[in-house]
Formats: structure tokens, sequence, C-alpha cells
């Protein structure tokens, strides 16, 4: 159901608008958390898991992941969402390295 749906957005509502960027480490914060919600909203846990893995263990470029985070805060100084972004990132990667 819709109701259901914005439940489940409420828990990492993340627009994508990209303010949180750049990282200084390099962490591509709006595409992790777009892998999540294929997962959370959408219940594509294979897609989810696959988009994370592709970008995290990239043979050419290795996206940096929650691991990198240094934990500096610029992103949720920007983040129109106000989302506690360096809590998320570590959240987002359990969940979408435990699949």
């Amino acid at each position: 159901t819709s109701l259901e749906n914005l439940r489940k957005f409420s828990e990492l509502y993340c627009t994508g608008c990209g303010y949180c960027q750049p990282c200084p480490k390099g962490i591509k914060i709006p595409l992790i958390f777009e892998a999540y919600t294929y997962r959370n909203v959408y219940g594509l846990h294979d897609l989810a898991k696959k988009t994370y893995l592709n970008y995290a263990n990239d043979e050419k470029s290795p996206g940096a992941t929650a691991a990198d985070c240094i934990g500096c805060g610029m992103c949720e100084e920007k983040c129109p969402q106000k989302l506690k972004i360096r809590d998320l990132l570590k959240m987002v990667d359990e969940k979408l390295t435990a699949l």
C-alpha cells in the first residue's frame, strides 16, 4: 500500500539531491542510499546487493564505503533532509553486505 511504502521511505529518505557531495573520501552517498531504497522500499534485494557490491568492488575503480568514512560530518551539514548520514552509511553497509 502507499502508506506502507511511505513508512519504508521514512527510514532513509534520501532524495538523491547530491548536496552531500563531494565527500572528501569519495563516498558516493546518493548511489549507496539508492541501492538501499531498492531493497527497503521495493523489495529488490538482489538488485540492491548487486548495485552496492558492484560499486564497492569495481576492479577499475572501487567505490568508497562506510569503512572509508572519516566522520568529518561535511555531508550532514549540507543535507537538506537532515539525515544522519554517517550512521546511515554504516547501517546500509551492514544490511546490503549481509543479504
